[in-house]
């Protein structure tokens, strides 16, 4: 969860969220979302990620999405995301939980 946003430059802020702090330059394009919330939200302000995972009821994708998200790959489900596959889509950012994915934050933030 994104707690402030502070804008270091034109091209460079500081992201503060739950698990410290991040760097981010430019404005991120290609977006993976670990959880559904970060899906929706995503989609509804109009970015389609990169990299989605799976939902918990309509496999892969819940049918509302589907028309947004028909080329997206899938990138395992929220409580076991797989590393190899997000890192092979290089994102910018990847919108993550705490409390799903705190013990791999080190892994996602490379």
């Amino acid at each position: 969860m994104v707690t402030a946003i502070q804008e270091a430059s034109a091209e460079q802020r500081i992201v503060e969220h739950s698990m410290g702090s991040t760097k981010v330059s430019g404005t991120p394009v290609k977006v993976v979302t670990l959880f559904q919330g970060a899906t929706d939200t995503a989609v509804a302000l109009g970015v389609i990620p990169v990299g989605v995972v799976d939902s918990w009821v309509q496999q892969p994708t819940y049918k509302y999405l589907r028309k947004d998200l028909a080329d997206v790959p899938h990138v395992g489900l929220e409580s076991q995301p797989n590393l190899e596959v997000i890192a092979g889509l290089q994102p910018d950012l990847i919108v993550a939980s705490k409390r799903r994915h705190e013990k791999i934050y080190g892994h996602l933030s490379q």
